[in-house]
């Protein structure tokens, strides 16, 4: 009897245990749209509020700043609560746990990228002036104030929107899409998320390195360190970047040479900066064995008709939720658009 008691008790924990504990699944191809998706549900719902925040007379930097923390905050719920909701523990392609030596060439990234596609996008930003728009601007006095927006923009949002759109956006897209269309994808989502003309440009450049430095260096902290990076010179060097605007576009001539040089020469960086990056990976033979024997096992679990199907039928699915999704921030993007024209 002692011995069945055991039995049962340790087959009840067994039970347990397999209905509290959350399956362990790779982010398949429509949970990283629906995750894309929520997302912007979420961006729409802190929109909302900070409309009501306005409304009720508070326009401070203190008010917008609280805003955009609540926002950060709201990306990071978001696959919590989509994969709580599903009892799912994702396996992100690009895993945040697992530091590698190319990191150490991510700080690189967003000084290229600063120099070199933020004359493209300056350009479009004037071209929006010209026509009547009014960009929208948040200056900050007293350490408070700063602090606040260095939570925001350089801890909160690398963390949140890179875990949303490399983590598991691109991670979706890569299982039905060429690598660098879903980085195109991933890239382009990000831009219109933002839902802010004056910074489209930019942000689609930025996106898309963000997500060739996930692919090449296999980890989820190097688009994080280059989204940091970037938002980092944006706050605190802000001056020297116009500098060295001003000493390239002195005439029309400079600053056309200046931004299709400079761009070419940042594109080839880029690049460089990440095969180098999946060159010294390659190196590590342990992690060359542990992919090939994921990658060979992900090939045999697709060979089946049935799965080809369905395959083929979570393709036109995912891409209309996510040219739906793309439509709203569309959408959105010129509401701000036409409000700031005004």
């Amino acid at each position: 009897r002692h011995c069945e008691a055991i039995y049962w008790r340790s087959n009840l924990k067994h039970e347990k245990g397999v209905n509290m504990r959350f399956v362990k699944k790779e982010v398949g191809y429509l949970d990283g749209i629906m995750v894309l998706l929520l997302a912007i549900a979420g961006n729409l719902g802190v929109q909302l509020l900070a409309g009501i925040i306005v409304g009720a007379g508070q326009t401070s930097n203190y008010a917008q700043l609280v805003c955009m923390i609540i926002f950060q905050l709201v990306f990071l719920a978001v696959p919590v609560i989509y994969y709580s909701a599903k009892k799912i523990r994702p396996a992100l392609a690009f895993p945040v746990n697992k530091p590698r030596p190319s990191l150490a060439l991510a700080p690189l990234l967003p000084v290229i990228s600063m120099f070199g596609f933020m004359l493209p996008a300056l350009l479009f930003e004037t071209l929006l002036i010209n026509n009547g728009y009014k960009p929208s601007g948040l200056e900050f006095s007293g350490a408070g104030e700063t602090a606040l927006a260095a939570i925001a923009t350089i801890i909160l949002a690398p963390c949140a929107e890179e875990l949303i759109f490399r983590g598991f956006l691109l991670s979706g897209l890569k299982k039905e899409f060429n690598t660098y269309i879903a980085a195109l994808m991933s890239a382009l989502a990000f831009s219109l998320m933002h839902m802010n003309p004056e910074q489209t440009i930019y942000q689609f450049f930025l996106g898309y390195v963000c997500a060739l430095a996930a692919i090449k260096s296999g980890t989820l902290l190097a688009p994080i360190i280059v989204h940091a990076g970037s938002n980092a010179l944006a706050m605190f060097a802000d001056g020297t970047i116009m500098k060295f605007v001003q000493a390239v576009t002195r005439n029309t001539v400079s600053t056309v040479l200046g931004t299709a040089g400079l761009f070419i020469a940042a594109a080839a960086a880029v690049w460089g900066v990440c095969m180098l990056m999946e060159l010294i990976n390659r190196k590590c033979k342990k992690e060359n064995k542990e992919n090939k024997k994921d990658a060979d096992e992900h090939a045999n679990a697709e060979n089946t008709d049935s799965e080809k199907e369905k395959k083929s039928g979570n393709r036109k699915t995912g891409l209309m939720l996510y040219v739906g999704s793309l439509g709203i921030c569309a959408v959105m993007w010129i509401f701000v658009f036409v409000a700031a024209m005004l």
